[in-house]
């Protein structure tokens, strides 16, 4: 069964118009290796981002984008808030802690307070 991971891997390949054997070559592996991971039954190893971001010369988006679909298969994120001002710091961490048991209606306004914010920063390319 194709993976998200799988799904994305093998959108790339489309659009550059490459075989498994062609990721493969650019990642450093066997085809057979590049289609286990999008078959789910291999682990997406971490470096294939750098390299996969180079190799396709992937935008900022499409950078997220992955990382968001392998922190997904991996199920788990993790987020680095050393940067982060003390407020942001405060919200993430009550975040982490209370989403699991957050009400839906509530998760469903914080979506869409979050899209009109991600959309903002997208049209003032933040």
């Amino acid at each position: 069964m194709i993976t998200e991971i799988g799904k994305y891997l093998r959108h790339l390949r489309v659009d550059h118009d490459e075989t498994l054997k062609d990721m493969a070559a650019k990642l450093n592996v066997s085809s057979a290796y590049v289609s286990s991971v999008e078959c789910g039954k291999r682990v997406f190893p971490d470096k294939w981002i750098k390299i996969l971001s180079k190799q396709y010369n992937l935008t900022k988006n499409e950078i997220s984008e992955l990382d968001r679909i392998v922190s997904l298969a991996k199920n788990e994120v993790n987020i680095e808030i050393g940067n982060f001002s003390n407020e942001q710091q405060d919200v993430s961490i009550k975040f982490a802690r209370n989403i699991k048991n957050a009400d839906p209606d509530l998760l469903a306004k914080l979506q869409k307070l979050l899209d009109a914010e991600e959309k903002k920063n997208k049209n003032t390319g933040d």
